[in-house]
């Protein structure tokens, strides 16, 4: 986030940071049905915790980037 310093970096930001989000929990559902064939119960359900773990923080920063499309569309 250091170049954010106008509107046009933190547009970008944003839009990157969607779609990174969006990439993100499209991985997580295919790990999680491929690890459900591939894995025993206890080994699934910990590696489960972990990308569930990981899904939350993604939805954070699309937390974060949806507030910051709402500055672009504020001072725009």
């Amino acid at each position: 986030m250091r170049r954010l310093n106008d509107l046009d970096d933190l547009e970008d930001y944003w839009i990157e940071i969607l779609r990174l989000a969006k990439r993100a929990e499209r991985t997580h559902r295919v790990w999680v049905a491929d690890m459900i064939a591939d894995m025993k119960w206890a080994q699934y359900s910990r590696n489960r915790d972990i990308a569930n773990q990981l899904v939350e923080v993604t939805k954070d920063m699309r937390r974060v980037a949806t507030q910051v499309g709402s500055i672009i569309v504020k001072e725009s």
